[in-house]
């Protein structure tokens, strides 16, 4: 049997980012992934028969999460207050 179904068309997209706005990006993408894994953890707890380890590892996922995005919140903080004097 032949695969006749059409080939996907190829796209290619161009951005130009800033060192400060692929930060914001990965800030961004940290915080939604540990809302996510809050959200799993929560609803494994809310379960008729939970999975603890689940849990757990999702609510740990979450705090590692959110350390990196406030970390890299942080240097970007640091990078736009500039050196002292220079604001």
């Amino acid at each position: 049997m032949t695969d006749t179904s059409p080939t996907q068309a190829t796209i290619t997209v161009t951005l130009e980012l800033t060192a400060d706005d692929a930060r914001r990006i990965l800030v961004t993408a940290l915080q939604d992934a540990a809302r996510a894994s809050a959200d799993n953890a929560l609803r494994a707890g809310d379960s008729s028969d939970p999975d603890v380890e689940w849990a757990e590892s999702q609510e740990r996922q979450a705090r590692a999460a959110r350390a990196l995005a406030q970390t890299v919140e942080a240097q970007l903080q640091t990078q736009t207050a500039g050196p002292e004097g220079q604001e």
